[in-house]
């Protein structure tokens, strides 16, 4: 099922200023097991930089959230050199896999370095969190 991963543009800048990345799974529409496993700090313009490379329509499969760039990096590659040593691989970092099969392959990856890693829905609603406590302070004149 496609991730909808419209974010408003205020969360948008906190998340980037606050560090976080995602690991995208983004699949062809056509064929969601078929999907293409990458980092992304700028989620919202993945999917044009990806097109180019294929002429079938692409949507987002998974978008998890992890708190940088090497967290995030160092799971895509862990999955990405299991899935290529089962023969999943269809090369450029394409693969043919079941879904669930990626998700156990994640959550395998995140319990290994003991890392949290938040759902799109869940990373919103966190920023939204962020800045609500924000403007509390700074209403009540701390800073």
């Amino acid at each position: 099922m496609p991730i909808d991963i419209s974010t408003p543009k205020d969360l948008r800048i906190r998340r980037k200023s606050i560090g976080y990345c995602a690991i995208c799974a983004v699949s062809m529409v056509t064929d969601p097991a078929v999907f293409r496993l990458a980092t992304a700090e700028n989620v919202e313009a993945h999917l044009s930089q990806l097109q180019p490379g294929t002429w079938q329509a692409l949507q987002f499969e998974r978008v998890l959230w992890t708190p940088g760039f090497a967290v995030a990096r160092t799971i895509v590659v862990g999955v990405e050199r299991f899935l290529t040593d089962i023969g999943k691989s269809l090369g450029n970092h394409w693969y043919m896999a079941p879904l669930d099969l990626l998700d156990q392959l994640i959550v395998a990856q995140q319990m290994t370095l003991k890392a949290r890693l938040w759902t799109h829905q869940e990373l919103v609603a966190r920023l939204r969190n962020h800045a609500n406590e924000e403007a509390d302070r700074f209403a009540k004149g701390v800073f």
